[in-house]
């Protein structure tokens, strides 16, 4: 699994994630009061059909805008957004669409399968691993050796 690298991306992901859901959300809830206006036929079902179509639309638009950050670490498809591009065969619909299982995936798991390269990534930071010696600094012994020989002689002294 890999991890993605900065908690502005992760946060980002998260973000674009809530507004995908809430814009899904809205477009059935549109829905249904295109049927409700369909059976009741009433100025406040109406008014509520307008309501609902203006919210789907404007979510919809925000979830393209704050979905263009959200890119696959790995091969760099803007996972949030619908390419036309062949989905990996290990990627996952939910509801008929990629995106959606993504972000129900980001929310729940704060993990997530790019749909284009099949790579899983975790959004939790990696934890470090302290066993290995390259993460701890080593104490240097020595002080900056002077150089010799023609290259000494090309680098300039030291104004005083």
């Amino acid at each position: 699994m890999h991890y993605v690298k900065s908690s502005a991306r992760a946060n980002a992901f998260r973000r674009a994630s809530i507004i995908l859901i809430f814009a899904a959300l809205s477009i059935v809830i549109a829905v249904g009061a295109i049927v409700n206006t369909l059976i009741q036929k009433t100025e406040e079902s109406l008014w509520l059909l307008g309501i609902s179509i203006i919210s789907a639309l404007a979510l919809s638009i925000l979830a393209l805008i704050v979905s263009g950050t959200c890119r696959c670490q790995l091969c760099q498809a803007s996972t949030m957004r619908s390419l036309k591009c062949i989905h990996h065969k290990k990627a996952q619909k939910l509801a008929g669409s990629y995106r959606l299982r993504i972000a129900v995936s980001v929310l729940a798991k704060g993990s997530y399968r790019c749909s284009y390269c099949g790579e899983a990534f975790s959004l939790k930071p990696k934890a470090p691993d302290l066993s290995r010696s390259e993460i701890l600094p080593s104490p240097k012994t020595s002080a900056r050796r002077p150089r010799s020989g023609k290259l000494a002689s090309q680098i300039p002294k030291k104004r005083s």
